[in-house]
């Protein structure tokens, strides 16, 4: 048989550990980090948006919204870089400003995406083969096209991005 103790063992006195003041200068430095953060999430914002967009057109269906997808990423990367649709239809923006300042088969494009957007026919083997190989050759062109300067300087514009989603960008800027 073993014996209990019956005895409570005694309380230890908690001991409150002194509070560190923080200085001004961790302080001023805390608030310097937060605020370098928040300006560097909020000039990221337009490259994270386009990265969005490619990687849902990455990821779309050829028969589904393969070619909406390549249309949502060229007209984002367009109305970055400065390249603005001022007024008229998709094709004519297209036509007139892409095409004719890139040249570039964005308006052949369009032909496809709107067929299969407001036509809601199948499309045929080469425009399946058409919207699969559009995106990347065109982005390609209008970077070797755009200074670099000028594609920088659009990518860390929130306010640009912000203006591609306003509901008046998409028919008058």
């Amino acid at each position: 048989l073993k014996r209990k103790d019956i005895a409570k063992p005694e309380e230890k006195p908690q001991t409150t550990k002194p509070q560190k003041e923080m200085t001004t200068e961790q302080i001023l430095w805390i608030v310097g980090s937060s605020l370098l953060g928040l300006i560097l999430l909020l000039l990221s914002i337009p490259s994270l948006i386009y990265r969005y967009l490619l990687l849902r057109h990455n990821n779309a269906r050829p028969d589904g919204g393969k070619a909406y997808w390549a249309y949502q990423v060229a007209s984002f990367y367009l109305h970055q870089v400065g390249i603005a649709r001022r007024g008229g239809t998709p094709m004519q923006y297209a036509k007139s400003i892409v095409d004719n300042r890139f040249g570039t088969s964005f308006a052949q494009f369009m032909n496809v995406y709107l067929k299969q957007k407001y036509a809601k026919q199948p499309l045929t083997e080469r425009e399946h083969a058409q919207v699969e190989s559009f995106l990347e050759p065109f982005l390609q062109s209008v970077r070797k096209q755009v200074p670099l300067k000028q594609r920088v300087a659009g990518f860390l514009s929130p306010a640009r991005s912000i203006s591609f989603f306003s509901i008046g960008s998409r028919n008058e800027t």
